[in-house]
Order: structure tokens, then sequence, then C-alpha cells
């Protein structure tokens, strides 16, 4: 929260595309891994609580290794390997609501290097330009939200 302190990351323009896909389609299915944000969780939590540096880095690293493959298993063909991520069926509209949240809490707890303010500041410019779409362009948004209903 220090306006000293440069950011750099295009997450804030991500959010803005899944607030502007969450108004025009938001019953499109997504799946979010939650494997990797629990593991973050803990990897926080063990640096915070063991106090050897060895143990921190190794287990560190055994979490790093987890957390890269399982994005790389949410590529993989196999049912079996997926569910390693611990992924979650949602519809869209609901994502923004379940991925900003954790984010805040965990940086109101640990000094995380995380730009909440650009994470909804891009949500809310995503969301109000897909409203803006919607409403001038509502033929062509109505069949691009019924083609992508699931839930």
């Amino acid at each position: 929260m220090d306006p000293n302190i440069p950011a750099v990351g295009a997450s804030g323009a991500i959010f803005g595309v899944a607030g502007l896909l969450a108004v025009l389609t938001p019953y499109m299915q997504i799946y979010f891994i939650i494997g990797p944000l629990i593991a973050i969780i803990i990897q926080l939590m063990l640096d915070k609580i063991i106090q050897n540096a060895a143990i921190v880095s190794f287990l560190n690293l055994i979490i790093t290794i987890y957390i890269f493959f399982s994005i790389f298993a949410m590529f993989s063909f196999s049912d079996r390997v997926r569910k390693i991520a611990i992924p979650v069926a949602m519809p869209l509209w609901f994502l923004p609501f379940v991925a900003i949240p954790p984010l805040v809490i965990i940086g109101l707890i640990f000094p995380l290097p995380i730009g909440n303010t650009a994470h909804l500041g891009g949500l809310i410019a995503g969301l109000f330009y897909g409203y803006y779409l919607r409403q001038k362009y509502k033929k062509k948004t109505r069949i691009l939200r019924e083609h992508f209903r699931e839930f």
C-alpha cells in the first residue's frame, strides 16, 4: 500500500478480462484451481512457524514444485492427474467473489507483494465495460451468453 513502491504485472488486466467475461458470459463453466492457493497459504504459515532456515527452504522447494505441477496438471488428458490441482467447477460470474477476497485477507495477515488495488480496479473496469457492451450490443451479447450457457 506504499505509493513509493512500484508495481509491475498483468494481474489487474487479467481481473479486468475476468470482470468483462463475468458480465458477458456469466454461466460459462470454469475451473478454479485451489490447490496452489492452499499451498501458498501453507507456505506462508510455515515460514512464520518454523525457525530452521534449512527446513523452510526444503519445504518451500516442495511446495513450489507442487504449485508448478498442479498448474501443468490442469492441461492433462487424465482426470486423475487434473485432480492433483484440486479444480472446483463454478460459473464465471462467481470467480471474482472467490478469487479476490482470499487475496485481500492473505494480504492483510501476511505482507505480500500483491497489488490488490490493481486486482479490484481491473475487475471493476471489466464489469463496467461488460455492462456497457451488453447495453450497446444487446443482440450480439445475448447470442454470446447463450452460446456459453453451461450451468
